[in-house]
């Protein structure tokens, strides 16, 4: 029996031309083809076929779209995150949010995922995962790490790489406090010493923040999603076992976690809104 066909980047990108009777919604990575089929499919109500598909980044959507001016079966969805897309085309939809993981923390969607989970009406659910706590023991500790890797990102890495040194990896770096929910300030201090092991100035950091980057007010939006999913995980854990214990079990580790958060994701309002471009392409 013939098994699910694969395409790579290029094949996937050659099937727009191909088949021009279906509409292709195009993404940036491949983890996020199976969030956005569920999305679109949940938010959706046309009958149209699609296909959603992988790019690889924006660098490889910026030539397609020069390569291909004329293209009509497609739209692309790219996350806001660091690296900026100087194209102007309207087959483009740039998230609000860093990324797709920042929408779990849109109310919508945690409302709906603990009322399922613990069996609770949709509008006490907030009542049990009153977020105030977490927004503000964190914004402070994620502001201080946002400017520095921002400024790294943008400004710090360009000097490395001219210089041919390699830069660190910062992305997937473990910041909470090893046995709760909160971030800890002092492995975001290490991870700034990494970054900056001859010296970081922070005002410098600050100053280049605020003259270039077009923050949306909520550093928690604004933040790399993936570097919360652990805290997230944890303080929803945390603030349904103290309704009962056995329902920690709902919340036992970050991708079931993830996985409950994602499949509710079509119940943000922020996020449908933000994507309203795409389900008109597919309605059109």
């Amino acid at each position: 029996m013939p098994g699910i066909p694969t395409y790579d980047i290029e094949e996937n990108l050659r099937r727009i031309d191909m088949q021009r009777s279906l509409k292709f919604i195009v993404v940036e990575g491949i983890d996020d083809v199976s969030i956005y089929e569920n999305l679109v499919s949940s938010s959706n109500d046309a009958q149209t076929d699609f296909e959603v598909i992988h790019s690889g980044g924006k660098p490889r959507i910026k030539r397609f779209l020069i390569e291909n001016p004329s293209v009509s079966n497609c739209m692309f969805i790219l996350d806001k995150d660091f690296d900026v897309l100087d194209y102007d085309c309207d087959k483009l939809v740039f998230l609000e949010r860093y990324s797709i993981e920042n929408f779990y923390f849109c109310e919508d969607v945690l409302k709906a995922v603990v009322a399922m989970s613990i069996k609770v009406r949709l509008d006490t659910a907030l009542d049990v995962i009153d977020m105030s706590e977490f927004s503000t023991y964190s914004t402070p500790i994620l502001l201080k790490l946002f400017y520095a890797i921002y400024y790294y990102q943008k400004v710090e890495s360009e000097r490395l790489f001219a210089l041919g040194v390699a830069t660190e990896s910062w992305s997937d770096t473990f910041i909470c406090k090893d046995d709760n929910w909160q971030l800890c300030p002092e492995k975001v201090t290490s991870l700034i010493t990494r970054l900056y092991p001859e010296g970081y100035n922070e005002e410098v950091a600050i100053d280049y923040y605020r003259s270039q980057y077009n923050s949306s007010g909520n550093v928690i939006s604004d933040f790399p999603g993936k570097m919360l999913k652990v805290a997230l995980q944890r303080y929803l854990k945390n603030s349904v076992i103290k309704l009962n214990p056995k329902f920690g079990s709902k919340f036992s580790n970050t991708d079931v976690t993830c996985t409950l958060l994602m499949s509710n994701l079509h119940r943000s309002r922020v996020l449908r809104g933000n994507l309203q471009p795409v389900f008109n392409f597919l309605n059109s």
